[in-house]
């Protein structure tokens, strides 16, 4: 009985220290203004929320390994859980990150060919490039409209 009181103990103190550890990681990442810079740069994700929330299932993840462990279960079936965890968080992971991989791909194939000033031409969008980031250009088209363009469009785009 004794080492389920302590299990939930673990589990109830790794909640406390989850809240408390991932609003200290979103607060340091807030003031550093990630958040701002990755829209700056064209990125349409904010990663200070998500930051949190991993340190988070990252301390909930060994909050709850460790209850276990207090409740006596064998290494194995503990190894086991964490193994599918990691699994999902790096899937998780990935598919979140996916479309970001695919525009520093695009990214790194057209960026050295395009430079302010340029005039590009991509199907009824023509405009005089006024800013190139890592993920985006912004053209200004002849109605004065500001246009951002993200690298996976313009793999047919015509530039002159």
């Amino acid at each position: 009985m004794l080492k389920l009181g302590v299990a939930i103990v673990v589990i109830l103190l790794g909640i406390l220290i989850a809240r408390i550890l991932g609003r200290l990681v979103q607060k340091i990442l807030h003031e550093m203004h990630i958040d701002k810079r990755l829209k700056k740069e064209g990125y349409g994700f904010k990663i200070e929320a998500k930051a949190r929330k991993l340190v988070n299932y990252i301390v909930y993840l060994f909050s709850i390994i460790y209850a276990l462990d207090q409740l006596g279960l064998t290494k194995g079936a503990l190894w086991f859980l964490s193994s599918i965890v990691f699994i999902i968080i790096v899937v998780f992971a990935y598919i979140s990150m996916r479309e970001v991989f695919k525009e520093f791909r695009a990214g790194i194939n057209i960026h050295k060919n395009i430079q302010v000033g340029n005039i590009i031409k991509m199907g009824n969008v023509e405009g005089r490039v006024v800013k190139v980031s890592r993920t985006t250009v912004q053209i200004k088209t002849n109605d004065n409209e500001l246009v951002f363009v993200p690298y996976t469009y313009m793999k047919s785009g015509k530039t002159d």
